[in-house]
Parts: structure tokens; C-alpha cells; sequence
């Protein structure tokens, strides 16, 4: 890669994780705390925190719609659709389907195997997943073990908006372990 090429690469990354990250630490501390078992089960197991990092972002997928074109004619339900048709891909609505996840409403952090659509899938799985997923475990981690306890002080506020979803505030009050 060229010098250029190798920076715009980097950036793409740190971008696509950065996002990611700011929703779902907000969505996952508010998933945690409206499910006091969960909580105290990362208290008591932290190797299950990758694992419920992946249920955070299942739960509510921080980009829960996405536009596709589909790159050849195509037959979806009996219905043939031409080559360009544009079409509205509801990841939030897939990563709750009850056919892929059972109990598909409620946050298991030991869900197996949990192959959400949070960060896409194929050519268009997000650049930054790993990075996401990475700072979630470091803090989601940390946090589990410096506090002994986690209170939302506030109702949580969200941003409106379709295309990504994530909390504007989260007030939480933490004690220290």
C-alpha cells in the first residue's frame, strides 16, 4: 500500500469503529442495568465479556438500517427483482429474527452461538468490527471490575434518527470497588 492509501485505510478503521462504539456503550450499560442477572453474571465470569459485547451489539445494533443495491437480477419471495434495485436492509430487525436467535427480545451475554448482522456480513462487513468490538471488551471489562455498582440516575435519552441508533445521554452514577 502507498503511504496515502495505508492513512486513508487507518482512518477508515478508527471511523468505522469509533461510531460503533459510542452507541453501544451507552445501549449496552442501559441493556445491563434493565437486566440485574446479566450484570452479575460478567461480575462473576469476565471471559464471558466477548461474548456479551456480541449480544450488546445484537440487542440493539447501533446501524440498524442500511441501503444495498442488488448487483445482479434477483428472485426474493417468488418476486423478481432487476439488477440496481434498491433495497432497505433492516440489520436491527434481523439481529431480533426468532428463526436465528431464540428468545430474540431478551439480552442473554452467553448467548451461542449469537452470528448477529450488527457490522454487516461479507463485502460489507464493517472495517472497524474488530476495533468496536475490541474497546467494548476493554471497557465494559474494566468497568465490571472498579464498580461494585452501576446506577442510571436518569431516564436515557436517544437520538432520533433511522439510520443509526444510540443514546444523545446516559447519566449513570459508578462506585468504586
Amino acid at each position: 500500500m502507498s503511504d496515502q492509501e495505508l492513512i486513508s485505510t487507518s482512518l477508515l478503521i478508527l471511523a468505522g469503529g469509533h461510531g460503533s462504539t459510542i452507541d453501544v456503550l451507552g445501549t449496552g450499560m442501559f441493556a445491563l442495568k434493565n437486566h440485574p442477572a446479566a450484570m452479575q453474571l460478567l461480575k462473576d465470569n469476565p471471559d464471558l465479556t466477548t461474548g456479551a459485547v456480541q449480544e450488546m451489539f445484537r440487542y440493539e445494533s447501533p446501524l440498524p438500517f442500511f441501503h444495498r443495491y442488488a448487483a445482479d437480477t434477483i428472485e426474493v419471495m417468488g418476486k423478481t427483482y432487476p439488477r440496481g434495485t434498491k433495497f432497505g436492509l433492516l440489520y436491527g430487525a434481523a439481529n431480533r429474527d426468532p428463526d436465528q436467535f431464540p428468545s430474540p427480545d431478551s439480552f442473554i451475554p452467553d448467548r451461542v452461538p449469537n452470528r448477529h448482522v450488527a457490522f454487516g456480513r461479507g463485502a460489507h462487513l464493517c472495517l472497524g468490527n474488530n476495533l468496536a468490538r475490541l474497546d467494548m471488551e476493554i471497557i465494559f471489562s474494566t468497568l465490571l471490575k472498579k464498580t461494585t455498582n452501576i446506577e442510571v440516575t436518569a431516564p436515557p435519552q436517544y437520538r432520533p434518527g433511522l439510520s443509526s441508533r444510540g443514546l444523545k445521554q446516559l447519566q449513570v452514577r459508578l462506585t468504586p470497588a
